[in-house]
């Protein structure tokens, strides 16, 4: 039980991962807020359906394309599959007792994992953006 709330955990994690790097990288913080707000296609700016956000599911459905222009999506399905894997790995290797203090620090070093994935995240892109085409 505690595997599959993790690897939900993670998909979910990854996914806000790709969106916050996406957002910040885009400049649109000051557009619109990272954490308020639809997730909307890049390119067409149509805003996305509930079943058009599940982490990895939608994007190979969509063959990682937009339902609605068929435009690339931006989002990187490594990352949304990378950050479980993350999850995952931490539990089984953890070496404290899962109750108390050890709870949350397992929680804090989950969150840092995730944050460190995003931050990797934003600077591919940045880097990427930069890059002569």
């Amino acid at each position: 039980m505690a595997i599959a709330i993790l690897v939900l955990a993670g998909l979910y994690a990854g996914s806000l991962t790709n969106v916050l790097a996406g957002r910040l990288g885009a400049g649109q913080p000051y557009r619109r807020s990272v954490v308020w707000g639809r997730s909307s296609c890049a390119h067409c700016g149509h805003e996305l359906a509930p079943w058009d956000l599940v982490p990895v599911v939608s994007w190979l459905l969509l063959r990682g394309r937009c339902r609605y222009c068929g435009g690339p999506i931006d989002d990187s399905p490594l990352v949304e599959a990378a950050t479980p894997v993350l999850f995952l790995a931490s539990y089984l290797a953890w070496p404290a007792p899962l109750h108390g203090l050890g709870l949350l620090w397992f929680a804090a070093w989950l969150a840092a994992g995730a944050g460190a994935i995003g931050l990797l995240t934003y600077a591919a892109r940045r880097r990427a953006s930069r890059m002569p085409r």
